[in-house]
């Protein structure tokens, strides 16, 4: 009975704001490399009012964390402008925990266009890594491949961890991804840490 009373003290302490990680995931239900239409307005919904994984990013970024569903699709990142901070283009800055999980490895992949990465030191229009995580942000992967990465004159080309920063995989495998630097499939900055759980790094 104390037990009791302390768990449900505490469910009502925490009331409605819970992390969001609690919260029903954003669904990507778009095949489509799009933008998120309002950030900050607790939905996921691009100017077509569909949640395409980008503008997930984009709208967990702002709510300060999450999770985000992808279905069993092969989602091609394709909104690459050169350089660009943020989500709004090219890779992914994770600057909030944000958890990403898929319907399988053989069956739910991350990817740029094409596996063409010329590493000469120049960042050409097209050529980015999947995902940028900021300081002492979380960022979990699961039941995801993530292929086609090109940082090209810099770290990761799948991930690039910031200092502090902490990445978990999970049931993932990390391919075809290039780097004009260091860690071809992963960069981790001093301080960062990165847990992988079944989880195949192979042939970056």
């Amino acid at each position: 009975m104390p037990l009791l009373t302390s768990v449900l003290a505490l469910t009502l302490f925490l009331g409605t704001d819970s992390v969001l990680a609690d919260d029903p995931p954003f669904t990507v239900n778009t095949f489509a490399d799009t933008v998120d239409a309002n950030t900050g307005n607790e939905t996921c919904a691009d100017s077509s009012g569909q949640c395409a994984l980008r503008a997930a990013v984009m709208e967990l970024n702002a709510l300060g964390g999450g999770t985000i569903q992808v279905p069993a699709v092969t989602y091609i990142l394709t909104l690459g402008t050169g350089g660009s901070p943020g989500a709004n283009s090219d890779d992914l800055d994770i600057t909030a925990d944000i958890i990403i999980q898929g319907a399988g490895s053989a069956s739910s992949t991350i990817k740029r266009p094409d596996s063409s990465c010329n590493l000469n030191g120049t960042h050409y229009q097209g050529e980015f890594r999947l995902f940028h995580v900021y300081e002492d942000m979380s960022f979990t992967v699961r039941n995801l491949t993530l292929a086609n990465g090109c940082a090209d004159g810099s770290d990761g080309g799948a991930i690039s961890e910031n200092a502090g920063a902490n990445v978990f995989l999970e049931r993932t495998v990390v391919m075809g991804n290039r780097a004009g630097v260091r860690g071809s499939g992963m960069f981790m900055d001093v301080n960062s840490t990165l847990t992988a759980l079944q989880t195949a790094i192979v042939y970056n």
